[in-house]
Parts: C-alpha cells; sequence; structure tokens
C-alpha cells in the first residue's frame, strides 16, 4: 500500500514521465507488492486506477493509447489505460545462450504494442438516475467482468490493475447512487448552482460518472462538467501572491498604458487557495478525454451574491469560456498533427 500510495502522489504531481516514478510503478505491477496492494482495500485499489490512468493520459510514452487513436477504440477506456499502465513494465528478455555476453537492460518501450493478454472490452452508455445517457463514444462504465473482480489467470499487475478498476468504480456507483444505493448528498453549492442551470433552461445531469469520475454537475450536450469546488479542494496555504501589473508608460500605443492596454491593478485581499493534488489531476484527466472542465471556487460562488440573475451570468459566462478554450486546444492540435504530417 505504502508504493502505491507513492506512485500515486507521483502521479498527481505530474510525474508519471519520472525516472522515480518509473521505478516505482514497475516494482508495483511486476512483482509481489502487486499482492500486498490488491489487499489494501478500495482507497489504495482507487488510487493505482487513478494512477494507471495518468499514465495513459499524461505520459509522453503512452501516445498510442490515447484518446481517439485506434488502440484506444479497439481496446476500449478501460482496456487502453491497462495496456498503457503495463507497457511500462520491462520485457521479459530470451534465455542467454552459453558463451555469449547477455544485452544490456534498456528501459525503451515500443508504446506501438500493446500487451497481448488484454481483450476489447465492449462500450457502454450510462444512464445515470433516469436521465438521458452521455453522449461520450467510449464511457467507462463498469462491466459485468470488471466487477466480477480480477481474473486469476492472469499477472500480479493485471490482477491489481482489475481489481483497481473494480474498485474505482464501486466508488463512482456509491456516488451516484447506483447498485441500490442512495448516493452521497449534493452540497448547497452544488444544488444551488444546480438551480441556476435550471433557470437558465441548460439541461445538467447531476453526479455524471460517464467519464470514470464522478461530475458534480455535466452537460451532456456540451460534454461541459463543472465542478462545484468546496473547502477540502484547497489547501489551508494560501497560494501565491497575484502578479503585479506593471505601470511603466512605454508602450506602442503611447500615453500611460502598457502596449496599448490600460494596466489593471490586482485584485485585493488575500491571494487564492491552492487546489489540491487530487482536484488539479482530475481536472487535468477530464480535460484529455474531451470534457471542457468549469471549476467554481465556492469562495468566487459566495462574492456573486444570492441574486439569481447573477449566478445565471457567472455560470453561462464561465461555460462560454470553457466551451471556447476547448475549442482552440483542439484547433491547434490538429494545426500540429497536419504540421508533422
Amino acid at each position: 500500500p505504502q508504493l502505491a500510495s507513492v506512485c500515486w502522489s507521483l502521479g498527481v504531481l505530474g510525474g508519471v514521465d519520472t525516472l522515480p516514478f518509473r521505478a516505482a510503478w514497475r516494482q508495483l505491477l511486476g512483482t509481489d507488492r502487486a499482492q500486498e496492494a490488491a489487499g489494501g482495500g478500495d482507497v489504495v485499489l482507487t488510487q493505482v486506477w487513478q494512477t494507471a490512468m495518468a499514465v495513459r493520459l499524461e505520459s509522453g510514452e503512452c501516445g498510442a493509447w490515447a484518446p481517439g487513436t485506434p488502440l484506444a477504440r479497439e481496446l476500449g477506456p478501460v482496456g487502453a489505460t491497462r495496456a498503457a499502465a503495463l507497457s511500462l513494465l520491462p520485457r521479459a528478455r530470451p534465455p542467454a545462450v552459453p558463451g555469449s555476453t547477455p544485452p544490456a537492460p534498456t528501459l525503451q518501450v515500443d508504446p506501438a504494442e500493446p500487451p497481448p493478454p488484454l481483450r476489447a472490452r465492449p462500450t457502454l452508455k450510462v444512464t445515470v438516475r433516469g436521465r438521458s445517457p452521455s453522449p461520450e463514444p467510449t464511457s467507462l462504465a463498469p462491466t459485468p467482468t470488471d466487477l466480477a473482480g480480477p481474473d486469476t489467470s492472469s499477472s500480479p499487475g493485471e490482477r491489481l490493475l482489475s481489481a483497481a478498476w473494480a474498485a474505482f468504480s464501486r466508488g463512482a456507483a456509491q456516488v451516484a447512487g447506483g447498485a441500490g444505493g442512495r448516493g452521497r448528498g449534493h452540497s448547497a453549492y452544488q444544488r444551488t448552482m444546480a438551480n441556476a442551470l435550471t433557470a437558465a433552461r441548460m439541461m445538467h445531469v447531476m453526479e455524471d460518472v460517464s467519464s470514470g469520475y464522478p461530475v458534480d454537475i455535466a452537460l451532456p450536450a456540451l460534454r461541459v462538467a463543472i465542478e462545484a469546488d468546496g473547502p477540502s479542494h484547497f489547501s489551508r496555504n494560501p497560494g501565491p501572491p497575484p502578479a503585479t501589473p506593471t505601470t511603466s508608460t512605454t508602450s506602442l500605443g503611447g500615453g500611460g498604458s502598457n502596449n496599448g492596454v490600460p494596466a489593471r491593478p490586482a485584485p485585493p485581499g488575500p491571494p487564492p487557495p491552492v487546489v489540491c493534488g487530487p482536484t488539479a489531476m482530475k481536472r487535468r484527466h477530464l480535460a484529455a478525454l474531451g470534457w471542457a472542465v468549469v471549476p467554481v471556487a465556492y469562495t468566487e460562488w459566495d462574492a456573486v451574491g444570492t441574486s439569481p440573475a447573477a449566478r445565471q451570468r457567472l455560470l453561462q459566462a464561465r461555460i462560454a469560456e470553457a466551451v471556447a478554450a476547448r475549442a482552440a486546444q483542439e484547433a491547434e492540435g490538429a494545426a500540429a498533427c497536419r504540421d508533422t504530417q
């Protein structure tokens, strides 16, 4: 369990391409440590699956399993995540011939060849609490095979990943109220944001799990994930102070502005708090899966006040900003792909 927590912590920090993470991850999946982690409970297993998702979505060596690639479409999101996680393990070398020099160990992994034991899984659509299913073409919803438990015929690493996925999906189902459960209670911030969306006639789903992660409020038609971030999503330590704009009179347009744009004073009050690591990792993963993430901090929501019109304007502006940023990022990525061809 401790080794699994170390891997998860490095994944939270975005360090899946560092040597310490690779060494710890290979030791976790490729040795008997996998059996120890499998007995660590759902909390540890959920961390293992989140780390596997970080490997697939954030590693520079696992682009073959990124969302939208042929291998990802063939294996499905669960199979692609398992394949990417196992691809970091060293490959078995052939037995040495007597009298010959054994080859030097290498850390190079060919991302074009997924491990053979993995099988493609059918795509599922998830309906959350009787609402319309999300348009996500490859859902991370649990299959009967996933919920049945680990496959005893596979390697220790594969069995650990199977158990990790089952724990991750169980947690998402409990949040959404699945499997006969009542689900977790919605926070006051979540309820008031949902009320503002209802007043604005915007279709939304509470506790959507079609991405695998439970999303506070999802707009399936726009693939927007609204996260009502309460105090538990932020650290107690304040962040760095905001940068103070310069007030130099040197500008391209002349006058007392910076490059023709008037300088804005720094916002009053203390610096904003720092987002906790798990929350930041969830945002990165949702964005990598194609969602436009709209985090609304409790301080920002409280500052708006109780005016329904002001709340609607805030959410509509933040949603439009997130959708535009995603479109610009997708256009930039498409242009980069054309340049490399």
